[in-house]
């Protein structure tokens, strides 16, 4: 798949002809040997239309040497392959996203990890979102879970949100103490990221993924448990102008950590001018706040990726 373009799907004449625009970028100013930890796919045949964005994330056990499972990479292009092997057979999205977890566990036991067993600290894992258009029922289902956007435009203009964001208490926490760590030190966010008390707290966030009594974080992880954390809505067809799915990375930031971006601007630049000017914006604003002051973040830049279907 090449990482930014159009491609025109063209089904026979009775069936709705779809335009996909595809995206995928590693963060801006990464080094060369930095593998992208996103991914995404397309796939049709006869009967539908499926698209998905993977954000994958490495755990903090592999980060500290802990661990001696995959990095994020792994995740997010493990659960692609797995929406692949599933695609001829689902019947839903949310039948992607499970099989994009099952294969996750699968894969992980081959590194002899069990990911139902295993702490939340060895597992890397995977945001992600996945659109199923079937063509016959004229239904477009999309499925989420985690910190990955899917946001619908209907016909009218209205932009909705399958899930909105919700900012881990343990990451919101994280920030703020962040926040009053620069302010007495006279340091910067991206300083006081690095204070010991914030890793502690970001342990504690990660343990939580996919608790069993559905207090945490979804994430894909291989653990069963991620079933409870996928959402999914459904629309008839012709309801539908867009639907978009958008890794974290392609948000335009917020002044605020964990407030809602603005899903309306964000469609309007894609409407107007696509996925690599949204990019642009988002990178440029990043550009301008390099000490992460005016919005509040983990990191500069992130991996960036999203696909658009037109209808």
């Amino acid at each position: 798949m090449r990482e930014t373009g159009f491609e025109l799907l063209p089904p026979p004449e009775s069936e709705p002809r779809f335009t996909v625009e595809t995206f995928s970028r590693p963060q801006a100013e990464a080094l060369p040997e930095r593998e992208n930890e996103d991914a995404v796919v397309v796939l049709e045949n006869d009967e539908a239309l499926v698209a998905a964005a993977l954000d994958g994330a490495t755990s903090i056990g592999t980060v500290t040497g802990a661990a001696s499972g995959p990095g994020g990479r792994f995740a997010a292009q493990t659960a692609i392959e797995g929406i692949r092997r599933q695609f001829a057979s689902a019947q839903s999205s949310s039948e992607l996203l499970l099989a994009a977890n099952r294969y996750i566990a699968d894969q992980l036991r081959l590194h002899g990890i069990d990911a139902d067993s295993a702490s939340p600290l060895d597992l890397s894992r995977a945001s992600g979102t996945a659109v199923r258009i079937d063509k016959a029922r004229q239904l477009v289902e999309v499925s989420h879970i985690g910190e990955a956007a899917a946001l619908v435009v209907h016909r009218e203009g209205m932009v909705e949100s399958v899930a909105p964001p919700d900012a881990e208490s343990y990451d919101a926490t994280a920030i703020a103490l962040a926040q009053k760590i620069a302010e007495q030190r006279g340091c910067s966010l991206a300083e006081a990221l690095q204070n010991p008390q914030i890793f502690d707290l970001m342990k504690k966030s990660q343990l939580t993924d996919n608790a069993p009594d559905g207090s945490g974080a979804g994430v894909l992880n291989g653990s069963k448990n991620a079933e409870r954390y996928i959402v999914t809505k459904s629309w008839p067809l012709g309801q539908i102008k867009q639907v978009l799915l958008l890794t974290d990375g392609l948000w335009l930031p917020t002044k605020q950590f964990g407030q809602e971006p603005d899903w309306q601007e964000m469609a309007g630049v894609i409407n107007q001018r696509g996925l690599a000017e949204l990019y642009r914006q988002v990178t440029a604003l990043e550009n301008d706040d390099t000490d992460l002051i005016k919005y509040p973040r983990f990191k500069k830049h992130d991996d960036a990726s999203g696909v658009v279907i037109t209808v």
